[in-house]
């Protein structure tokens, strides 16, 4: 699902994912990427939020850089049925690109969340945003005879 609301960035995404998986009574994961600089993943079980994931957890403050924080890869391999995969997604998610000695490989966070849906067998277009598809930017793998729209 891309919803409008979330394009702003305002943490309505939250709101949206936990009124979700309330009333389908399901897990979710809502995914935000800020400028291809942060990557935020929350996990949702019955509208509840259960793990958050930030690839930069202080980038908007004024001191220095932290490295990622949160997420459970053993929950959420449970939660996508890739239990052989937590060790591999624990390593992605720790990966911290901005320091010293780090590898080239998540200079961009949509880099990241490539591996990390690859890992966990979910689409690569599930990073999408609403706006882009709304224009027909459509992202690869995604076909609009898939899509429903509502406004």
């Amino acid at each position: 699902m891309f919803d409008a609301a979330s394009e702003a960035q305002d943490g309505s995404i939250s709101e949206c994912a936990g009124l979700l998986t309330r009333a389908l009574e399901c897990d979710g994961l809502a995914i935000t990427n800020h400028d291809d600089s942060v990557l935020l993943l929350q996990v949702f079980q019955s509208g509840r939020q259960v793990d958050e994931y930030s690839s930069c957890p202080n980038y908007f403050s004024d001191s220095d850089p932290e490295p990622p924080q949160g997420g459970d890869s053993e929950l959420l391999c449970r939660m996508f049925q890739v239990p052989d995969a937590a060790e591999a997604l624990e390593e992605v998610l720790r990966h911290d690109a901005l320091a010293d000695d780090a590898d080239d490989r998540f200079i961009f966070e949509s880099d990241r969340f490539a591996e990390i849906a690859r890992l966990l067998r979910i689409p690569g277009f599930a990073l999408g945003g609403h706006d882009g598809i709304a224009a027909g930017d459509l992202p690869d793998g995604l076909d609009v005879a898939q899509c429903k729209i509502v406004q």
